[in-house]
């Protein structure tokens, strides 16, 4: 089965925290399917696409196009860029591309999950404070998060999209291609500093019907701020069990969850109780 790119699945739950439904994101997943003829237009699209991959100044926009037309023209560039990049967010961007495109799937899953590794050795902190209702407030930046720029020499702009976009997207990746040998790591981010990153792990062990991991994704919302909490939460509410559920209304009432478990049916099947761990 086609898997929709990752990095679509981290913009829906971090963004919209339900599954993307807008008018652009429609058009995108059409053009996308498989066998389908794209038009004039978004043959020129890939090309630019490919050209700023190779330029090295493009964006996860860039990579999710050409993973989504299923470009597989782009294999050697993006072979060649693979093996001099010595970043480790682009490495595991562009093994996750190629792996989508079917080649060398595991080489590129294992560096898929080496980047999850790495960028778990050295999570930014949340760049918001919270405030005593614990809710977050994007005009107070956290004293830790730029403690953590300036010692990585980074402007806060830069180390904002690490903390809530490169690192969270890494997390999520290795989440949702179905391979169960990421749940350790997935269950490692956790209990990591940077919610964002909690909130992407906890979908990946979702979409990986981790059953097991339920336990610890209850821990991960109490030992987070409310607005943390119930975006973690989310992803519970994906599990068809008593416990799963019992959580997910606590913190985000039971029509919420319900709200979210009809979402998720028009894109998958609930989390079965009993599935295999």
């Amino acid at each position: 089965m086609y898997l929709k790119p990752s990095w679509i699945r981290m913009v829906a739950c971090v963004i919209a925290c339900v599954p993307m439904s807008s008018k652009a994101v429609s058009l995108a997943k059409a053009q996308s399917v498989r066998g389908q003829e794209p038009s004039r237009d978004v043959h020129g699209r890939i090309r630019d696409a490919i050209s700023r991959v190779e330029s090295g100044n493009y964006t996860p926009w860039d990579i999710g196009l050409i993973t989504r037309a299923h470009a597989v023209e782009a294999e050697p560039m993006l072979r060649d860029r693979l093996g001099r990049s010595s970043d480790w967010f682009e490495r595991g961007r562009l093994a996750e591309t190629l792996l989508e495109l079917g080649d060398d799937p595991k080489g590129n899953w294992q560096i898929m999950l080496d980047s999850a590794r790495q960028v778990l050795r050295d999570v930014p902190p949340v760049p918001y404070s919270y405030n005593e209702f614990g809710k977050q407030d994007p005009a107070k930046v956290s004293p830790s998060f730029r403690q953590w720029a300036k010692a990585h020499r980074m402007s806060e702009n830069a180390a904002q999209s690490v903390a809530t976009m490169e690192e969270p997207m890494t997390i999520l990746a290795i989440g949702s291609h179905g391979n169960r040998e990421s749940i350790p790591i997935l269950e490692s981010a956790l209990k990591s500093p940077n919610n964002y990153v909690k909130a992407m792990a906890a979908r990946g062990l979702a979409e990986m019907h981790s059953e097991a991991s339920v336990g610890q994704i209850i821990r991960a919302c109490q030992e987070s701020p409310r607005d943390a909490a119930e975006a973690i939460a989310r992803s519970l509410a994906l599990f068809d069990t008593s416990q799963a559920q019992a959580a997910a209304e606590k913190y985000l009432s039971k029509e919420r969850t319900e709200e979210i478990r009809q979402a998720e049916r028009m894109q998958r099947k609930p989390v079965p109780a009993g599935s295999a761990n």
